[in-house]
């Protein structure tokens, strides 16, 4: 190998390492805000509290969580979804490209009832331009979980 093909060589792998550790700095580590919120429903049955977890990040920071209960007619049968709607914000000059949310839903001993994923749907509101994301999860009810903690992928 010739001296230049060595410094490429090197220059790559630098440069791999510094996106790697740039990349999982940038995810977060551990969770930040932790809140009790009502699922809103139509059936008084369905009305409880769930505890909601989001992670903590440098970027970007998830706020306006609104879980919901919602009953539908189906072919089947009656069908029941709970959703876990919010915000994605920006705390620095961010775009929305490729941002995903990942909700995992708990039971009451932590253990993994239902995970599912969702796009960030990016908005400009108002004259200043204040951009938001929006995100809806949603996965079948399941009277056993208690708990979503929500983290975002990029």
């Amino acid at each position: 190998m010739n001296k230049y093909a060595v410094r490429i060589t090197r220059l790559i792998t630098a440069a791999v390492v510094f996106l790697s550790l740039g990349y999982n700095t940038a995810q977060g580590e551990g969770f930040s805000k932790v809140m009790i919120k009502k699922i809103r429903s139509t059936d008084v049955s369905f009305a409880r509290d769930i505890k909601v977890e989001t992670g903590t990040y440098e970027q970007l920071e998830i706020d306006n969580i609104s879980p919901a209960h919602v009953r539908k007619k189906t072919s089947s049968g009656m069908m029941d979804k709970l959703y876990i709607s919010g915000t994605v914000e920006p705390l620095h000059n961010v775009t929305f490209a490729g941002v995903m949310v990942n909700a995992e839903f708990l039971d009451a001993e932590g253990n993994v009832v239902a995970s599912e994923e969702s796009g960030v749907v990016p908005r400009i509101l108002g004259l200043r331009g204040v951009r938001r994301g929006r995100f809806t999860v949603s996965t079948d009810y399941n009277a056993a979980i208690k708990e979503c903690k929500l983290t975002l992928i990029w």
